[in-house]
């Protein structure tokens, strides 16, 4: 079984400079216990005081395999229908799309009937407090860029969520852009330092 000290050993060795090379060893070892295979969050959730700076050292330095998903880090998701779009988000005149568009139109209505969200929306899209002059922009960016406008009332929307002194009219749910975490895996080089 490999151990922290041979791994630091090896940071050192190769890399004189690194300050935090028991750190990065920790975190190396931590991955290699577990079969070898780990998300970032779960990573950085379990190794004590490990940072995202030597989780990028020990892909650097030859220790870790850094490996993206398939079908791409991002996805936009539309939570009130259980969707996930994956490689890109839905074209503007495509059937997804419009869903997203009826969450947005009731999203509005509701901001017309109360002023907590208007001003959540109006926050977000940087506009004054005026449903008008809200929906204007909203159809504007709709048109100059359909998938930002959606990211932005899905902001407004776990905003909404997220208030105990805010009530929802309608049914619309969380929409936008969302990340998959990468997964790490040791390589030969840690199998050698045993």
């Amino acid at each position: 079984m490999v151990d922290v000290d041979s791994i630091a050993d090896h940071i050192q060795q190769h890399h004189p400079r690194i300050r935090f090379a028991r750190s990065e060893a920790r975190l190396v070892k931590h991955v290699h216990k577990a079969d070898g295979v780990m998300k970032t969050s779960d990573i950085l959730e379990e190794v004590e005081e490990v940072t995202r700076t030597q989780l990028k050292n020990a892909v650097d330095h030859g220790l870790l395999e850094e490996n993206s998903p398939d079908g791409g880090r991002f996805f936009f998701i539309h939570s009130r229908l259980d969707r996930s779009f994956f490689g890109g988000p839905p074209a503007k005149d495509s059937e997804k799309f419009e869903e997203i568009q009826k969450d947005i139109a009731r999203l509005l209505r509701d901001a017309k009937e109360s002023k907590e969200i208007l001003e959540i929306l109006a926050d977000e899209f940087d506009t004054a407090s005026k449903h008008r002059a809200l929906v204007q922009k909203i159809e504007r960016k709709i048109e100059n860029s359909h998938v930002d406008c959606a990211h932005t009332c899905g902001q407004a929307i776990e905003k909404i969520k997220r208030s105990d002194e805010i009530s929802r009219s309608r049914n619309y749910d969380s929409i936008g852009w969302r990340s998959r975490a990468n997964r790490y895996n040791t390589n030969g080089v840690v199998e050698k330092l045993q």
